[in-house]
């Protein structure tokens, strides 16, 4: 799929829709044109002088302080012209902090919409990835009860929309609506390495299918989406020597080492997403809850499984809120089986070392509680603070940036957050 062409689809629809404004002009017709935004304004302060929060595994962490006014904010404007009664152009820019931001990353959406039937809907350009219950809002602060989507949860998924297409199916029966949903395109993102290397991984051939079914206060949602990377981590500096060491033939620590090795490709390795959720807001009460599980085939992606569950009571314009989540690994962490050093020297322990840091780079083992309040202080503004207590079990620090590959043991961190989110 050419991604250039498909993203300049999206764009040429809007410039064609912006060369037909003059022929509407005398009309009594509404403007075509629709023009929304949101934003946030955040300040999070984590209590852990080893390791630094980020809001996921796409930011790249201050080394300076354990507080951040960039980590949870952020600004959201989205455009909109109706070609016509059943084709749309719209497109999104979102800036906010992460790892080698640019101008054309920053827009998230760019597609052109077509409805050829009411029950369907076909996408093409860069659309929004829809696999989990917030997929479409986890940069939109407003339409969330807590501070930030769930961080045990979301934070692992540094991707937000892929450049393709894709087609949905809405069907309305007597008990509910229903929505199928099946996307396929391209994903890329830049994520913090070792050694301030940074991994621009890409994705060419990322696939999901959703179902969505809503009744009275209840929204169910399942997802299924798998992609393979399509290059390899900037890790030459580690997977050359490694590679040298497995090919040495040294008993045991051989074969260590090409175990390493394997487990360090990124290159044609698969991940894959299996997720549940569900939500329930009667205006007065409001839950939400979701389960996934993560695999591949590599020992250096992260897998596992991740689920949480909110709780909120409205009171007039306050919303408190209590939750719970975790994301226990599939994995045990990687361990040194044999001693380098005594047959290698100082370097080869130390190339081991390394070794299963980056192993154990991304791997996740925390547990979360917390308590927040909401205050809708204005009808499109509110107020909002978190306090997260998350327990971070030995060599589980894989959402947290700093670590710089460096194990932590059985910890404890404290985690403040306040926001202003806005819409207009």
């Amino acid at each position: 799929m050419n991604t250039k062409l498909v993203g300049k689809t999206a764009l040429l629809a809007l410039w064609l829709g912006a060369a037909s404004v003059q022929a509407q002009t005398n009309s009594n017709d509404p403007s075509p044109w629709t023009f929304s935004g949101y934003g946030t304004l955040g300040y999070s302060h984590e209590d852990e002088p080893n390791l630094k929060f980020v809001r996921d595994l796409g930011q790249k962490a201050s080394s300076t302080h354990s507080g951040s006014w960039k980590t949870d904010s952020r600004l959201g404007l989205q455009a909109g012209y109706r070609i016509s009664p059943q084709t749309d152009a719209v497109a999104q820019l979102v800036l906010r902090d992460k790892t080698d931001a640019t101008l054309g990353n920053s827009v998230e959406w760019a597609y052109l919409s077509h409805r050829p039937l009411p029950e369907l809907n076909l996408r093409v350009g860069r659309v929004g990835i829809d696999v989990f219950l917030l997929s479409d809002y986890r940069n939109l602060g407003y339409a969330q009860t807590t501070v930030r989507p769930n961080w045990d949860y979301y934070g692992f998924m540094p991707i937000y929309s892929l450049d393709g297409l894709d087609a949905s199916y809405t069907l309305n029966t007597d008990a509910a609506r229903w929505n199928l949903k099946a996307q396929l395109g391209r994903v890329e993102a830049a994520v913090p390495m070792m050694a301030g290397n940074n991994y621009h991984f890409v994705a060419d051939n990322f696939v999901d299918v959703s179902v969505v079914r809503e009744a009275g206060p209840w929204r169910l949602k399942g997802g299924l989406a798998s992609m393979s990377l399509a290059n390899e981590a900037p890790l030459g500096a580690l997977t050359q020597p490694l590679a040298a060491v497995a090919g040495s033939g040294i008993p045991g620590i051989s074969n260590e080492a090409n175990s390493l090795l394997s487990g360090l490709r990124f290159k044609d390795g698969r991940i894959s997403y299996l997720t549940v959720g569900a939500s329930y807001d009667d205006g007065l009460w409001q839950a939400q809850g979701e389960l996934s599980r993560v695999s591949g085939n590599r020992q250096v992606y992260v897998q596992g499984t991740a689920a949480y569950l909110n709780v909120g009571r409205r009171f007039a314009s306050f919303t408190p809120y209590v939750g719970i989540s975790a994301f226990h690994p599939r994995d045990s962490a990687a361990v040194a089986t044999h001693d380098w050093a005594t047959v290698l020297g100082n370097e080869g322990g130390a190339l081991q070392a390394m070794a299963i840091g980056a192993t154990n780079l991304v791997r996740i083992n925390q547990r979360t509680v917390s308590l927040g309040m909401r205050w809708d202080f204005h009808s499109q503004a509110s107020l909002k603070l978190q306090f997260d207590r998350i327990h971070i079990l030995k060599n589980g620090n894989g959402l947290w940036g700093g670590n710089d590959s460096a194990p932590v043991a059985d910890e404890r961190a404290n985690l403040v957050t306040a926001t202003i989110d806005w819409v207009f």
